[in-house]
């Protein structure tokens, strides 16, 4: 039998809003545009569906999990050492990565609320307390922010 970690059954599941098909169909509209999922209304660009099809030609090999022709693009393009650069699977990912290697048990991670509810998940993923420093009018309080920073932050 697998043995879960007892943390993960006080992490509430992530609840995805509505798809844009449902809300059309509850609302009784056709001319909608959902903006909260990060997703565009309008199909992929000519030149990114052309990539698709010729990507799609290798489908049945591994990808390249370190994405160095990528990696190696912007290396040159942002002029930065290809060390200094990581690729991810959208901004999830790379945040509970850099969480997952930069904190212990017992330390902060201070961020503004509202924001992106990852913070938080991340936070009590490992073990790390969460500060919520309120939104100013829309906009991080960057004193405040700075007055929250400890050593455990």
């Amino acid at each position: 039998m697998v043995r879960f970690r007892k943390l993960l059954e006080t992490i509430e599941p992530y609840k995805a809003g509505k798809r844009a098909s449902d809300l059309k169909r509850d609302l009784g509209v056709d001319d909608l545009i959902k903006l909260s999922s990060n997703e565009s209304p309008y199909p992929p660009i000519k030149l990114a569906q052309k990539a698709m099809g010729h990507a799609a030609a290798n489908i049945n090999r591994y990808p390249d999990g370190a994405s160095r022709l990528l990696v190696e693009k912007l290396s040159k393009r942002l002029e930065k050492p290809a060390e200094n650069i990581i690729i991810g699977n959208g901004s999830n990912e790379l945040i509970r990565l850099v969480v997952q290697s930069v904190t212990d048990p017992g330390d902060e991670i201070l961020y503004a609320w509202p924001s992106l509810v990852v913070y938080q998940l991340v936070s009590k993923m490992f073990e790390a307390k969460a500060i919520e420093v309120p939104l100013a009018d829309h906009r991080h309080d960057l004193k405040k922010m700075a007055t929250a920073v400890t050593r455990k932050t």
